[in-house]
């Protein structure tokens, strides 16, 4: 395995160490459409009102901004941003999710 990378099982661990509630759900590779969160019950209830399925700590939350601001404060940072073109590839399944949580919070 390579370093910085882990398996999809490994999540549910990372998530409790780092604060991370998952409500109802559970991490899955589902045939069809890929990784995600996989809900263990019905999400109805009477009300009508859907629980939240997680709480992600903000400092955990990834974005354009944070980084801009982070930015400003680390002229290393800044120097090292500016030279990788601000774009950042990776296959790593677990930042794949990461992703698809902090895109789904920040609407």
């Amino acid at each position: 395995m390579r370093k910085g990378h882990f398996p999809l099982s490994d999540l549910p661990a990372w998530c409790i160490f780092n604060g991370i509630a998952l409500a109802g759900v559970r991490v899955a590779d589902t045939e069809s459409r890929g990784l995600g969160l996989v809900a263990e019950r019905d999400l109805k209830d009477e009300n009508d009102e859907l629980p939240a399925l997680l709480t992600v700590p903000k400092e955990l939350i990834l974005s354009a901004v944070g980084v801009e601001e982070y930015a400003k404060e680390n002229k290393d940072f800044r120097q090292l941003l500016d030279a990788a073109g601000h774009q950042v590839e990776t296959t790593d399944p677990l930042w794949s999710i990461i992703e698809l949580i902090s895109a789904s919070l920040v609407r």
